[in-house]
């Protein structure tokens, strides 16, 4: 991955939209950010479909046909119950999602998994949430990595990591 980092904004269920930026930028690494949050999903769930099931397996289909290496997902704590009995989320954490948007998020990690098997894509999932900071100058950051949950560098990840121990730079 480059020292750079260009947005591209679009929607994420255009294929040949996506197909031609790919192409024209030579992208090696999609960080797909794209997708409707947690209430809009539950006042729309239609466009939430659209927009997280259908726009994610557009974004892979678009990786796997141009030859993409990587891509990292945009997940939420929401594809978990409230019921999660250990602070560590590791493969075994079984995910519930009561919502919406819960639901069309573990359907991207699930995907990601089987584009990550069939096709061999790198395919990273996190959430992060920079903005539930607990403390003065102490940003936190939520980081289980689909496809790499549980250890990163053979380091156990719990729910919540501050940013600066395991931030999403050792994780990319």
């Amino acid at each position: 991955m480059g020292t750079s980092l260009r947005l591209f904004p679009g929607s994420v269920d255009n294929l040949p939209e996506l197909l031609n930026i790919i192409k024209k930028e030579s992208i090696d690494t999609i960080f797909h950010l794209g997708g409707m949050l947690s209430m809009p999903s539950e006042n729309k769930p239609w466009a939430s479909f659209q927009a997280n099931v259908v726009g994610t397996f557009t974004v892979m289909e678009a990786a796997r046909l141009e030859g993409v290496d990587k891509v990292i997902y945009s997940s939420t704590i929401a594809t978990y119950s409230k019921d999660i009995r250990s602070s560590i989320i590791d493969d075994i954490t079984l995910q519930r999602p009561t919502t919406m948007y819960g639901a069309t998020k573990v359907f991207g990690e699930l995907l990601g998994r089987v584009y990550a098997r069939k096709y061999g894509i790198d395919f990273r999932g996190f959430a992060s949430r920079p903005w539930s900071a607990r403390g003065k100058n102490r940003p936190h950051v939520h980081l289980p990595c689909m496809g790499h949950r549980g250890t990163v560098k053979g380091k156990s990840l719990r729910n919540l990591c501050r940013a600066r121990d395991k931030g999403p730079r050792d994780l990319f």
